[in-house]
């Protein structure tokens, strides 16, 4: 979660603040900097990268999200998938 107002809004729903709070405990989210956030947006951009994984120690759940859709893709490569009947 990026630290904005859009953020704290969030928090005034319990259910937001109880998942939160559970992932904060196990260390697996932390609220991120906006700037720092913004940057690595930018150097995705800049370098051809798909998608910007912070913080990177949640990088592994993230990767193991993608790997349906990236067989997808690779699957229906070539295919014309705008063909008319």
């Amino acid at each position: 979660p990026v630290a904005t107002g859009l953020l704290d809004r969030a928090k005034d729903y319990r259910p937001v603040t109880d998942s939160f709070a559970r992932a904060y405990r196990l260390g697996v989210l932390r609220e991120l900097d906006a700037r720092a956030v913004a940057t690595e947006i930018v150097a995705a951009v800049q370098s051809g990268r798909r998608h910007v994984r912070l913080p990177k120690r949640a990088a592994v759940a993230a990767h193991v999200v993608e790997v349906p859709r990236r067989a997808t893709e690779w699957l229906l490569t070539g295919i014309d998938h705008q063909a008319r009947l």
